[in-house]
């Protein structure tokens, strides 16, 4: 079997001669979203250096391609079968007051290149995708974005006082977690204050104030996933 980085750049050379070059990709990656350079795109078809999972699906929106047309390595069920399959999830993470959900299934299968689904989180990890609806954590994620989350990653960063011994920048920075409460799904950056309170920030604070809710009380809170990548949108 071919090494599936070199079929991807073979992949990535022929779409960059069939469209007219570096700069024509590079100016299609722009109205994609997010311009990555020429130069840039240049080192990915040569092989010296590689896309994170951001820049890769910029580039197959650049392209007009699904990840498996760029990536093609990985064809479901073949022999030799290289990729990371992320179930997409039939609900919206909602980035403000929540959306009311009962049950939570997938709606469909996500393939993605394992060289660059392992950027994102270890092997093992457990990924599913989520659309975001709401403003509350822009500009850090915007409405309509798609995130990744991994079930495995549950605990939350502890909160600590900052003092001359403890300097802030060495605190652990908060994560940001899919969770819900009272039935809903919600989007929210979380920090365990002790004492089983809770912080739900929202990075769109001017309009989203801050919460603190106590652990078994406020509706309940249960984790369903850290926030491993999103779709960042320009």
């Amino acid at each position: 079997m071919s090494d599936p980085l070199n079929l991807f750049r073979e992949t990535l050379s022929g779409e960059i001669e069939r469209r007219g070059g570096y700069m024509a990709v590079s100016r299609a990656t722009d109205a994609a979203g997010r311009k990555i350079s020429y130069q840039t795109i240049m080192r990915w078809a040569s092989g010296e250096t590689r896309p994170d999972l951001a820049e890769f699906l910029v580039l197959c929106r650049a392209l007009g391609l699904s990840p498996d047309a760029l990536f093609p390595v990985f064809k479901s069920g073949q022999e030799g079968d290289d990729s990371v399959r992320i179930p997409r999830l039939d609900v919206e993470a909602a980035a403000g007051d929540g959306r009311m959900v009962d049950v939570v299934t997938a709606a469909t299968e996500l393939p993605f290149p394992r060289a660059f689904a392992e950027r994102m989180a270890p092997r093992g990890a457990d990924l599913q995708c989520l659309t975001v609806r709401g403003d509350s954590m822009e500009p850090t994620i915007q409405n309509g974005a798609m995130i990744v989350i991994d079930r495995k990653q549950r605990d939350l960063p502890k909160w600590m006082p900052t003092s001359r011994k403890v300097p802030r920048r060495h605190q652990k920075p908060d994560g940001i977690y899919v969770f819900m409460q009272s039935g809903l799904v919600r989007l929210k950056r979380l920090r365990d204050l002790g004492d089983h309170l809770v912080a739900v920030i929202s990075d769109n604070d001017d309009i989203h104030p801050l919460e603190i809710i106590r652990l078994g009380r406020d509706g309940g809170l249960r984790i369903i996933g850290r926030v491993v990548w999103w779709d960042v949108r320009g």
